[in-house]
């Protein structure tokens, strides 16, 4: 009986066979290096880390309209004091900052937090025309004989001129770690030229660190490249500085002359720049992971893991309001989504709104004459 001859395959074609399924199992894999957790950039078809960071970066600064999305969960712990607390916050919006009256932005905010076994709810929605902002309260917590339903429901508009002649509100208390921003100072009044001068100081200072290259994802409907990145502490304090000086000159422009800053109000901002650097230099990025759009290099997705450690000693404060505070450990996990990039956006003042200042009068004057029978 006739026995069949045994296949093989010729011995110079076996590494050709071996290359071709390997170079395959790359591609489709999203140029992972088989059996390995190992993701390289492919040569002449992928861009390089650093120019996809350097191509978002000036996408990002030089943005007009886009959908956001912001989850921010931390835990804060007073050591000193037994003092913990956990905070879960979702923002979700859109903004415009071509607009002609200033920039324009809508948001829907979340707020959870629980202190000492009790938890307290904010749900509100905003709306920001240049410096006007515009609040309604949707969900408020329960304060006992305290409530606050009066407060919900209702549009309220808050004016730079209400920030700076109310007593009972202070824009820059309301904001974290003591600093007072404009929106419009901000981004509101940023021209092109201007918005190319800021691109032009992150190119320079160039703050993002690549680090690795993780297993590509598409966020969306977009291949994204995926990276591990981390940040340059004294590169970013150049970059904040500069940075502040641009955003500066854009206020001294935008405000009539008549109104030019004060000795005061020079020192203030000085003051203020002063703060966030050292914020800055008290927050520890543990992780921080980039998903970057391949055709278009808009950031879709960014995730931090950080932590904010305030030291009253450390800082330097020598305040009579500052003495006495405990030293204070932040542990934070934020993730941010983008989305609808240059898309229109339609963004209107609410047409009932009323102002903070003159719901408060009306309260006021209720509970003086109740306070008169």
């Amino acid at each position: 009986m006739k026995q069949l001859r045994r296949f093989s395959l010729p011995h110079f074609f076996r590494p050709v066979l071996f290359a071709s399924l390997f170079l395959v199992t790359f591609l489709f894999s999203g140029c992972n290096i088989p059996f390995t957790d190992k993701v390289v950039t492919l040569p002449f078809f992928e861009k390089k880390p650093e120019i996809a960071l350097t191509r978002m970066t000036e996408k990002m600064l030089t943005l007009d309209t886009a959908h956001s999305e912001v989850d921010l969960q931390t835990q804060v712990n007073a050591a000193t004091q037994r003092l913990n607390s956990d905070m879960h916050v979702t923002l979700v919006g859109d903004f415009d900052a071509s607009a002609a009256e200033g920039a324009k932005s809508t948001m829907v905010l979340n707020y959870t937090t629980s202190l000492r076994g009790f938890q307290i709810t904010v749900q509100a929605d905003s709306v920001t025309i240049g410096d006007n902002v515009y609040l309604r309260f949707t969900e408020l917590p329960s304060l006992g004989i305290f409530g606050l339903p009066d407060l919900t429901d209702q549009w309220f508009m808050v004016t730079p001129e209400t920030l700076a002649d109310s007593s009972l509100l202070s824009f820059t208390d309301a904001l974290p770690f003591g600093l007072s921003v404009s929106p419009a100072s901000l981004y509101g009044n940023v021209t092109p030229e201007q918005k190319q001068q800021l691109n032009a100081v992150a190119q320079t200072t160039a703050f993002f660190r690549f680090e690795e290259r993780l297993p590509d994802e598409k966020v969306g409907d977009a291949n994204t490249y995926h990276y591990r990145v981390s940040i340059d502490q004294v590169a970013l304090q150049d970059f904040v500085t500069e940075a502040a000086i641009i955003l500066q000159d854009i206020t001294e422009e935008a405000a009539p002359a008549e109104e030019a800053p004060t000795a005061d109000e020079n020192a203030d901002e000085e003051a203020n720049a002063d703060t966030l650097l050292d914020t800055l230099q008290n927050i520890q990025v543990n992780n921080l992971e980039l998903w970057i759009g391949k055709k278009d290099f808009y950031l879709r997705k960014a995730a931090v893991d950080f932590t904010f450690q305030s030291d009253v000693a450390k800082t330097g404060a020598t305040d009579g309001a500052a003495q006495g505070l405990p030293e204070i450990d932040t542990h934070a996990d934020a993730t941010f989504l983008f989305s609808n990039f240059g898309q229109q956006v339609d963004i209107v003042a609410p047409s009932d709104a009323e102002t903070f200042e003159d719901f408060l009068k009306q309260r006021f004057s209720v509970l003086g004459g109740l306070g008169g029978l």
